[in-house]
């Protein structure tokens, strides 16, 4: 297995994870699922989500700027890519226009928000330093993000019932969440510590859940988690000459089962939500594991680079990084968020499996 960031200690791996972990959807033919044009879209998560909150609150971080955004329709906004997120996707699939950030107290909030952060936690600063865990460069973990939705929706809605009837046909997108909890701790961890902090994180993704349909959401996306093992900073942390270490994809097989375990223990935690606490929301696992596997098959197929990085080979991204001369043949960007291309392959695989059981065809 090649080295792919091979200047990249693991101190300065350990500060790549704290700074950054953080147009239509093309389809071909016939449109095979409901347009669903929800009335609004909200969104809890972290960089993989982040359209600017991190950028307003700390404007000199790296992907606030150049070669961060590069691709994006008017330059860097604080998404931590070349150009265009799974959300945005998911956005103009509905037909609105990409979701502004909360932080951004000059935008048009009428089709939805953005609360997501970069380098955002499920469980809160203070549970992780509990579990002698760093939680990287923002305390805006998902309970902070929730209060500035009720604040919002406190603002929007005359009251209760006014904010049930805004909500009925909104979509809420609780994650993807809890990826950093993991990617802060395993640098200090070892894997059964690691397991050991599944059950928290999970139940803190689910109490967000139970927090967004007590302010009136119907319709619930819970995002898992990407196959940790596929990307290539955790590929270069994890070198071997081992073959057997690697699956048939080239990804790290024990950082998959980890990725995986937590993903069924989240899949397990939202049929109990549903068959327990609330059968009549609408709250959808949606497979962000499978959709990344979908994208790196895909990408090997047509050719596409699946090892290296797009931006910052040898090193870190950001201002002056080296950068490849074609994202769009490239999976990772920085080495832990994805290009736009990659983004834009796992929304098509997402979408039509989303929107055909989100009973959105009003």
């Amino acid at each position: 297995m090649a080295t792919i960031i091979t200047l990249i200690t693991k101190q300065q791996l350990m500060i790549m994870t704290i700074v950054c972990f953080c147009v239509p959807l093309a389809v071909s033919g016939r449109q095979p699922y409901p347009r669903c044009k929800f009335s609004r879209i909200y969104q809890c998560g972290d960089s993989i989500s982040d359209t600017g909150n991190m950028a307003k609150e700390i404007p000199s971080i790296p992907f606030a700027k150049l070669p961060y955004g590069q691709d994006f329709p008017g330059g860097p906004t604080g998404r931590c890519s070349n150009g265009f997120l799974i959300i945005d996707y998911i956005a103009r699939a509905a037909g609105h226009p990409l979701l502004p950030p909360y932080q951004d107290t000059t935008a048009d909030f009428s089709h939805g928000v953005n609360f997501a952060v970069a380098g955002a936690t499920a469980l809160s600063p203070q549970a992780l330093a509990s579990k002698n865990i760093r939680s990287g460069m923002t305390g805006n973990s998902l309970d902070v993000q929730l209060e500035w939705m009720s604040s919002h929706l406190n603002s929007t809605c005359s009251n209760r019932a006014d904010c049930a009837n805004k909500l009925r046909n909104a979509l809420f997108l609780v994650g993807e969440i809890g990826g950093n909890d993991y990617n802060y701790a395993i640098f200090r961890k070892n894997m059964d510590e690691m397991r050991g902090m599944v059950p928290d994180v999970v139940d803190a993704i689910l109490n967000g859940v139970r927090r967004v349909i007590s302010f009136g959401a119907k319709r619930i996306v819970v995002p898992g988690n990407f196959p940790i093992g596929c990307l290539p900073v955790y590929k270069a942390a994890s070198n071997t000459n081992n073959q057997t270490a690697y699956d048939r994809d080239g990804c790290v097989k024990h950082l998959n089962r980890f990725a995986a375990y937590h993903n069924q223990q989240l899949q397990q935690g939202i049929q109990r939500l549903i068959d327990q606490e609330h059968p009549n929301a609408i709250i959808l696992y949606a497979d962000y594991y499978n959709a990344y596997k979908y994208a790196l098959r895909y990408s090997t197929v047509k050719g596409y680079e699946t090892e290296k990085v797009c931006c910052g080979a040898g090193w870190m991204c950001g201002v002056g990084a080296p950068v490849c001369a074609n994202p769009d043949t490239y999976l990772s960007w920085d080495g832990i968020h994805m290009t736009q291309e990659c983004y834009k392959l796992m929304a098509s695989w997402l979408i039509p499996k989303l929107f055909g059981k989100l009973k959105c065809d009003f």
